[in-house]
């Protein structure tokens, strides 16, 4: 019996460490025929730092995302210059002491919701303090035009109606989440590396509250915007095209296959998984082995022959 506890054990460690990780970027379907998207007036680049689920060592994972500044230009400009840093100076303090100006920006933020098959929630600069953004504590949304039909899309978080300030999320649903629909603001969409954040952020361990139960971090968000002379005319062929698709033709549309840049972390989880079983059974074998011997360790001595070296050795 307690040779079957010792081999359950092992089995169940086993099964543990090499228990194939869940890939929600496997249930997205990369050519399903989506609204095209507006044009592009800014560039976002975010490396996360994180820890995936049961690991003591710090991860990184960084994702490309396009801003739809014909759409929501002033939700654009909110999070454009808090990528770059806003100078602020809390309410009473004199702003020509150079250590009362703060640099307010989303670089080293923490991401502070996760909700599996969701979202995540970050970008708040000032924590435990007040809320801010660059039209004051609070401001309302700009528009709903862009849905959360895909994965991947950026928007301005809420705490109700009227209430965003520089919080941002990330829609995580395979297929969208249009439960969010109507209540957020979108404004961009991760556009490189889709599959390797759904896989890895969704790894992180959460609490009951949904919040990360160790740092979840945007450790970089390099910005670049984009100096367009023609909005209007972009803008207006875009409407064009969104009612071509609308009306029936596909061809005007966009797949998410080209967002999905492969995730080295999977493939690497892959080969692990793709180990020879032999080698872990052989191991196992061994212990058992091993464990067996041990028991009958007074009924091997016993039968054993042991010559002295002293009576063979002339001397």
């Amino acid at each position: 019996m307690q040779f079957l506890a010792l081999l359950s054990v092992f089995l169940n460690l086993f099964l543990a460490i090499h228990a194939a990780p869940v890939r929600h970027s496997k249930e997205v379907d990369t050519n399903k025929a989506l609204p095209p998207n507006p044009p592009v007036t800014a560039r976002v680049l975010f490396t996360f730092a994180y820890y995936p689920s049961g690991s003591d060592v710090q991860k990184e994972i960084e994702v490309a995302v396009e801003l739809y500044g014909t759409v929501a230009p002033k939700t654009v400009k909110n999070f454009d210059d808090l990528a770059k840093g806003v100078k602020a100076v809390m309410a009473g303090d004199d702003p020509k002491v150079a250590s009362n100006v703060k640099t307010l920006k989303f670089s080293g933020t923490r991401v502070t919701k996760m909700v599996e098959g969701q979202y995540i929630v970050g970008g708040e600069v000032l924590p435990g303090i007040t809320t801010f953004s660059i039209y004051g504590g609070n401001w309302p949304e700009e528009n709903f035009d862009l849905k959360f039909d895909r994965p991947g899309r950026l928007a301005m978080w809420n705490r109700g109606a009227g209430k965003q300030d520089s919080q941002y999320m990330i829609n995580l649903g395979a297929d969208g989440n249009p439960e969010l629909d109507g209540r957020y603001t979108v404004f961009g969409q991760i556009v490189s590396g889709l599959d390797a954040f759904l896989d890895e952020i969704q790894s992180v361990e959460v609490s009951d509250m949904n919040q990360p139960m160790r740092d979840l971090i945007l450790k970089y968000a390099v910005i670049e915007s984009l100096r367009i002379s023609n909005r209007d005319e972009l803008h207006a062929k875009y409407l064009a095209k969104l009612q071509e698709f609308n009306s029936g033709d596909v061809s005007k549309g966009i797949t998410l296959a080209p967002y999905m840049s492969g995730n080295p972390i999977e493939e690497e989880a892959a080969a692990q998984a793709g180990a020879p079983v032999m080698k872990y059974l052989c191991i196992i074998a061994i212990i058992a082995a091993a464990f067996f011997a041990y028991k009958r360790r007074a009924e091997l001595l016993k039968n054993t022959n042991i010559v002295s070296l002293k009576e063979k050795l002339p001397f």
